[in-house]
């Protein structure tokens, strides 16, 4: 009895992940899509939404304003469209910024990527969509656990 309830939990917790969480930093600039930090894997995918994303450089991490978002410094800038990719590359430990098609050198630091505010969507349009999906993948998962539950009695 015990396993379909951490089953239940479990699937729960993955489908909340998988719904993705975004947060809005009204001080640093806009929707949070992506950080980078040295050590850690660069990756890119595809742009959630159409609008001008900006790269930001963060402090490190032992500096006293780096986890505060007003701390941050833009980089630079570009507008692409939903569905190219966004993010970060490392190549022969060189570390690209990857808008689209471009990729552009930067110093091996923190950063993170946003979209400006007024740009993209609003953050109702994105709020929306995040809990559909949530409410949606949830739904399903009960629907697989009830499935499963009624197979094992």
């Amino acid at each position: 009895m015990s396993k379909p309830r951490g089953s239940w939990i479990g699937l729960v917790l993955a489908v909340a992940l998988a719904c993705g969480c975004r947060v809005s930093h009204p001080e640093h600039d806009g929707y949070w899509i992506r950080n980078y930090n040295p050590g850690e894997r660069a990756e890119h995918r595809p742009a959630p939404y159409s609008g001008e994303y900006v790269l930001h450089a963060r402090p490190p991490v032992d500096d006293p304003a780096g986890d505060v978002p007003t701390e941050r410094a833009e980089v630079f800038a570009r507008t692409i469209e939903a569905g190219d990719a966004v993010g970060f590359e490392l190549e022969n430990e060189v570390l690209f910024a990857v808008t689209g098609d471009e990729r552009t050198a930067l110093d091996s630091s923190r950063y993170c990527w946003h979209i400006r505010p007024g740009t993209g969507p609003d953050m109702t349009t994105i709020r929306t969509r995040s809990f559909v999906r949530l409410v949606v993948g949830i739904v399903a998962v009960a629907a697989l656990v009830g499935g499963g539950l009624q197979a094992a009695f």
